[in-house]
């Protein structure tokens, strides 16, 4: 077989409402990051957009698909970890106690390691039914950051989710099993 590219997006900055954080839309901010993400040179190998169900990462999509004539194929294993709706203040320190207890249920919030099983199967499924074409996973900081601790059989740390900034991209060798660039806007 040969080598296959994967590239995965975080989805652009977005707008918190009074909604459930998993119905927030992008930002006015976020709307100019996923401009800028569509003028990546990488877009031009990418043969399809999976992306998660989730506004914010279908709205990202959507903006880079429009641009380069792309199909948009919506996941819902690629969503966010679930969490309750309430806003939390100290997101990063909830983020470090959800990767430091990877079993259990922190806050109400989905466990990371069933997340990261989620999220793994559902990127491997996505890689052996478009197994001949490039693909762009859109996707959310935490379920990229356990996908990526998978991938390179690490522990998902809060530095690893530190390096996925809002409307970047992360290209990897999915059967290698290692990063092989980053794109950030």
């Amino acid at each position: 077989m040969a080598d296959r590219t994967l590239y995965l997006i975080r989805h652009a900055q977005t707008r918190p409402t009074a909604l459930p954080v998993e119905t927030w839309p992008l930002s006015d901010l976020g709307l100019l990051q996923a401009q800028r993400l569509a003028g990546q040179p990488f877009w031009q190998d990418v043969h399809i957009i999976c992306t998660s169900v989730e506004p914010k990462a279908i709205q990202t999509a959507q903006i880079v698909a429009e641009r380069h004539d792309l199909p948009v194929e919506p996941s819902f294993d690629l969503r966010e970890l679930r969490r309750p709706g309430d806003f939390v203040s100290d997101y990063e320190a909830a983020v470090r106690e959800v990767l430091a207890n990877p079993t259990a249920s922190v806050n109400g919030w989905e466990p990371a390691g069933e997340a990261q099983t989620r999220v793994m199967t559902a990127i491997e499924r996505l890689l052996m039914l478009h197994e001949n074409e490039t693909l762009a996973v859109v996707s959310h900081g935490l379920a990229l950051t356990l996908y990526l601790a998978y991938l390179t059989d690490t522990q998902p740390t809060l530095d690893l989710w530190h390096s996925i900034s809002f409307a970047s991209a992360i290209q990897v060798d999915p059967d290698a099993r290692q990063i092989l660039n980053h794109f950030d806007i």
